[in-house]
């Protein structure tokens, strides 16, 4: 087992088989880490209903903005039965022996595969989790990298990867309206020049953890 004091040293720490946990991922005290307690907060985070009304719901992602830079949706209509179709093929992909997860492993300057998360970079220990990133249009080049001789599993992976992508396309949409109502802007500024950059430049990201 690793045993060096630095993160990087040990990206790729085998959960299910380690008989004890590497420095690398030992949290010694309970706020070396951000949490509402550190804070001196006691506020829960923030749920956004979106079977609300539109305004209701543009206002709570605004105050959820401003006042956490986030928030839990509900009410978003993506179907119980998809996401945890997802949420099975997942938790097979991260089951998978190290060394074929790490065929797809996240180099220093790669934005996908898989691996430890940049932002998990900026605390001085690593967390329990692992991460894969990857481009939603090109998710049967990208797992390849992990099953490279395809087969079943790499199908239906990614055929459920697809559907649970286009259920998020559907919500991306909404919740990007949402977002402009939250900034203040008209429907004819939404459906004019604003609309048109934010369609030219978005693309989709799906980011896997557990």
């Amino acid at each position: 087992m690793p045993s060096s004091t630095s993160p990087a040293a040990a990206p790729y720490f085998e959960f299910r088989t380690a008989d004890r946990v590497p420095e690398t991922h030992v949290w010694s005290g309970p706020h070396n880490y951000p949490t509402v307690e550190a804070t001196g907060r006691d506020d829960a985070v923030p749920v956004v209903d979106m079977s609300d009304d539109p305004a209701a719901v543009a206002r709570a992602v605004a105050r959820a903005a401003r006042e956490w830079g986030g928030f839990l949706l509900v009410g978003h209509g993506v179907p119980a039965e998809v996401v945890a179709r997802a949420q099975e093929q997942i938790a097979r992909l991260f089951a998978r022996p190290a060394p074929e997860k790490t065929r797809a492993a996240r180099g220093p300057r790669d934005s996908g595969g898989y691996g430890v998360p940049p932002y998990a970079l900026h605390f001085d220990r690593l967390m329990w989790s692992e991460g894969y990133t990857f481009p939603a249009a090109a998710v049967r080049h990208e797992f390849r990298r992990v099953w490279p001789d395809a087969g079943d599993e790499y199908e239906r992976f990614c055929e459920v990867m697809e559907e649970y992508h286009r259920e998020m396309r559907v919500v991306g949409g909404k919740l990007l309206d949402v977002f402009f109502r939250a900034l203040g802007l008209t429907d004819e500024q939404i459906a004019g020049e604003t609309e048109r950059k934010v369609s030219d430049t978005l693309t989709a990201t799906m980011h896997l953890n557990l």
